[in-house]
């Protein structure tokens, strides 16, 4: 049978068990038979050679799924360091940002503060000046007391005076600073 298993024959007292009988020639159900293993052992082989082509298909295949998850995962790995990286320059930028808004802030103060003294600098050499003709009058009057009371006062004068020439002069260099910071951080972006 297809299952291998033989059916049919009968059992001699001498305990051997036969299928038919013998005959000279071979028998034409022999034949069959024979012709029929023959089939069997053609399907067989055509099956163990299917089996082998399945085989060396999974395989194949097996080494493939293996290659393709190994470079899933490094290609996780390197999304995942892009993303480090991503955040990273993120975190950078919003610090060079925030850098350039304070330095716009400091500006923004430098040049109030410029404006106001450029503005206060021309009243206040107008007032030296006037404080000097008065000293000269008062010198050229002979008036010893009134002079040295104007002379203090001249000098308190070109005292705030230096003081607000130094003030602006600081106040230029770092507005300068500040546009030259602005400049290096509007050209890194």
């Amino acid at each position: 049978e297809s299952s291998g298993a033989m059916t049919g024959g009968s059992l001699r007292r001498q305990g051997r068990l036969h299928f038919g009988t013998v005959e000279a020639g071979e028998s034409a159900e022999a034949k069959a038979l024979r012709e029929r293993l023959q089939e069997i052992e053609r399907i067989l082989g055509s099956c163990d050679r299917a089996l082998t082509t399945a085989d060396a298909t999974v395989k194949a295949q097996s080494k493939t799924l293996i290659e393709t998850r190994q470079r899933y995962r490094e290609q996780q790995l390197q999304n995942t360091q892009a993303q480090q990286q991503r955040q990273q320059l993120q975190q950078r930028l919003d610090k060079a940002q925030q850098q350039q808004q304070q330095y716009q802030s400091e500006y923004t103060a430098a040049q109030s503060r410029l404006q106001t003294l450029e503005t206060a600098l021309p009243k206040q050499e107008t007032q030296l000046q006037q404080k000097r003709q008065e000293l000269t009058a008062l010198e050229e009057s002979q008036t010893h007391s009134e002079w040295q009371q104007a002379q203090g006062k001249v000098r308190a004068l070109e005292t705030e005076l230096t003081e607000r020439q130094q003030a602006l002069q600081t106040a230029q260099q770092q507005r300068n600073q500040l546009d030259r910071k602005s400049t290096r951080l509007n050209s890194s972006h």
